[in-house]
């Protein structure tokens, strides 16, 4: 365990133990060998490292860690400066979403922020709605408290794409929203849904499939909804000349609604279609996401048909696709990298406020990619017409 400073020895000793207080940032500057001001500006200023050198960064930070300094955010947002934290608003939907939260879609995109907050040495804290504000609304008010330094919002939630606060955003705030298809002046973080489908479509043609069957939700028309997928593949399957007939099932609120029970409607709507037949009308199945895949899965075992010798099938979002047997085909929906670019983005804003007007507007549109596995293969040309 390293010594204790002099000056810590002394403090000790007034309060009559020896255990050492809370380190200073005169502690941190005494064994870093730098001066008071340079360990503030690295501790507190993201982009440091870039005006004093990595050396002498890394030496602060290591001394830093090794007295256990914990930064008053408090103190420094009394004084204007950085707090090192970063919100995201989250409402967290109805009971049993926190159960969720470490898994899918939200668990995905949030460790991503998480763990490219901590790489740039700031935290993550998750605002919810409270005291009749939303959680958009709660986050601004921190942000204007000087409670945090900047905001993100998940626009694809129904909650949070009703919001003023994308809707009219609060101008010269340092607010990012990811994946919002509706009209805002706030920076937005997206992907390229159009081309994953063009992508998922043209590899099912080059199999051999004309002739492909929509599995996925009843249609949303809410601001930037991902119900409109099933719309964006039917204009692709149109402009290349095959057909693709829908098999819904009921509506999805949101991306809040539980995993098993996307896997059990989807599986139930496409089971009651198989039972109107005698053998299936489609060589290939479209899903809305993995799980919706998931449910054809089984139902497909049920009824005897192997994929991909009899069914060929294609999911979206790429988050449980591997754990699937066969191994899932599905469009990557990039969560990651959305994540890790609005915390840059975001950061950027944060450590430049003059630059907040620049990205008024702006949309960061992240390519999708098409991860193909096992669970696609040659159209069988016996399944009936």
């Amino acid at each position: 365990m390293p010594s204790m400073t002099s000056s810590r020895k002394r403090a000790c000793a007034a309060i009559g133990t020896t255990h050492a207080p809370p380190a200073r940032l005169k502690d941190v500057a005494l064994a870093a060998g730098v001066s008071v001001a340079t360990v503030s500006m690295v501790l507190n200023q993201p982009h440091a490292a870039d005006q004093i050198g990595a050396a002498c960064s890394k030496r602060v930070w290591q001394a830093a860690e090794r007295l256990g300094y914990v930064p008053n955010h408090h103190a420094q947002a009394m004084r204007g400066l950085s707090t090192g934290i970063i919100g995201v608003a989250l409402e967290f939907g109805p009971p049993g979403f926190l159960n969720h939260l470490t898994q899918g879609y939200f668990g995905t995109l949030i460790g991503s922020v998480d763990e490219t907050l901590r790489q740039a040495r700031h935290s993550m804290m998750i605002i919810n709605g409270m005291g009749g504000l939303s959680a958009p609304e709660a986050g601004v008010q921190a942000l204007r408290r000087r409670q945090i330094d900047g905001l993100i919002l998940i626009g694809v939630t129904d909650e949070i794409a009703r919001n003023p606060v994308l809707v009219a955003p609060p101008p010269g705030l340092p607010i990012v929203a990811i994946e919002y298809g509706g009209l805002t002046h706030l920076p937005v973080i997206g992907f390229d849904e159009r081309s994953g489908v063009e992508m998922a479509v043209a590899h099912l043609q080059g199999l051999g499939h004309e002739r492909l069957l929509w599995l996925g939700p009843e249609a949303s028309d809410r601001p930037g909804a991902m119900h409109s997928r099933e719309r964006l593949f039917r204009q692709v399957v149109g402009n290349r000349g095959f057909r693709l007939a829908s098999c819904r099932h009921g509506a999805l609120d949101s991306h809040f609604d539980s995993e098993e029970g996307t896997v059990d409607a989807a599986g139930s709507a496409l089971r009651a279609r198989l039972l109107r037949a005698t053998r299936p009308d489609f060589t290939a199945i479209v899903c809305y996401n993995d799980l919706v895949a998931m449910g054809a899965y089984g139902v497909l075992a049920e009824r005897g048909l192997r994929v991909p010798t009899d069914i060929s099938v294609i999911g979206f979002d790429d988050i449980q696709a591997r754990l699937l047997l066969p191994k899932l085909t599905s469009v990557s929906h990039v969560l990651p990298e959305m994540g890790a670019r609005a915390v840059a983005l975001l950061l950027e804003m944060v450590a430049s406020p003059a630059i907040v007007a620049r990205y008024r507007g702006f949309r960061d549109v992240i390519p999708t990619r098409l991860i193909v596995r096992a669970s696609t293969g040659p159209a069988r040309r016996t399944t009936a017409r």
